[in-house]
């Protein structure tokens, strides 16, 4: 247990660097390990699928929770550059959701450290040893924090009205997360806009916002 807490501590430390390096601010970073009982429930259950400790791929476990719904397709891309990645482990499950579920989306990921650094001394001892990792957004992960909390694991699990909330609110939270997007997009935009403004000198009759003055101040222009 200690040795799987080093290495899951370990691919935390490096992905919250690489993505510091890349530049992609995301809402949290954290990892788990799982806990004694629920792994020897776990082997209980499928005890004959597993001959080595290693065949269980989730004992470690990283959660990466995006602000908005693009940066998951950007970690996932980081993820799979700097990890070598078990493809037959992993999964993104927003492919298998109905079109009626926001549900349960993010990306899945099993993972080992790189060739590169299992040769460093200090890492040697992760030879083997594997990771989960879930990208997912802040919406996605509220909405899968309350289905879970609520026990909603299946159509059979609640009523067919409740049902039907369930898909209402799914709804809004995807609509949410594209217009989170689509606003970061136009403020991105717009900040361009106001700079390219600024050099030539067209921003005096424009309405005084965050923005333009953050942008007057960078580039020290003269009102």
């Amino acid at each position: 247990r200690d040795r799987y807490h080093r290495f899951v501590s370990e691919i935390e430390h490096q992905i919250v660097n690489i993505l510091k390096i890349e530049d992609v601010v995301c809402n949290a970073v954290t990892f788990r390990l799982k806990a004694r009982d629920s792994l020897s429930k776990k082997l209980e259950q499928k005890g004959d699928k597993y001959a080595t400790l290693s065949d269980i791929t989730d004992i470690a476990g990283v959660r990466i929770i995006t602000y908005y719904i693009d940066d998951v397709s950007k970690v996932s891309k980081i993820i799979e550059r700097e990890f070598v990645v078990d493809t037959a482990n992993s999964i993104d499950k927003s492919k298998m959701l109905e079109p009626d579920r926001f549900g349960y989306c993010s990306v899945h990921y099993v993972v080992e450290m790189s060739q590169n650094r299992l040769r460093l001394p200090e890492y040697n001892e992760f030879v083997g040893m594997k990771c989960e990792i879930q990208i997912r957004s802040v919406l996605q992960h509220a909405w899968a924090e309350i289905e879970h909390d609520l026990g909603y694991k299946s159509e059979i699990a609640i009523p067919k009205n409740i049902r039907r909330n369930f898909s209402r609110l799914s709804g809004l939270l995807e609509i949410a997360d594209d217009e989170f997007q689509q606003i970061r997009s136009f403020l991105l935009s717009y900040q361009n806009e106001a700079e390219e403004r600024i050099e030539q000198k067209e921003f005096q009759n424009n309405e005084l916002d965050a923005v333009l003055l953050s942008m007057i101040v960078k580039t020290n222009a003269h009102i």
